[in-house]
């Protein structure tokens, strides 16, 4: 796995409090569900591909883009739970890089 992508994992799972493995699970929990397609929508504002992304959480291109779709609709209309933790994600990514350069 991508070292980058691992990281972003790691990141979306401690912001949400949803563990590593249930992100890359097969539940359909909504804040499981939530937290899966946050790290979709981010992994691809980084530039990685829907296959990338899949091969990281086991799940087609297709569950990918539909991930990305739903976020930015959230997004769109402000939905506070998502917008909220891409807040918080961003935060610890920006805390994250600025520990390690």
């Amino acid at each position: 796995m991508d070292n980058h992508l691992h990281l972003l994992l790691t990141l979306v799972s401690i912001s949400s409090g949803i563990p590593t493995c249930e992100i890359k699970g097969k539940s359909r929990r909504a804040d499981i569900c939530t937290a899966r397609h946050i790290f979709c929508y981010l992994a691809r504002k980084e530039k990685y591909t829907c296959k990338e992304i899949g091969i990281v959480i086991e799940k087609s291109h297709s569950n990918i883009i539909h991930s990305c779709r739903l976020v930015e609709d959230m997004i769109s209309i402000n939905q506070k739970n998502y917008t909220d933790l891409i807040e918080k994600i961003l935060l610890a990514q920006k805390n994250v890089k600025n520990e390690v350069f």
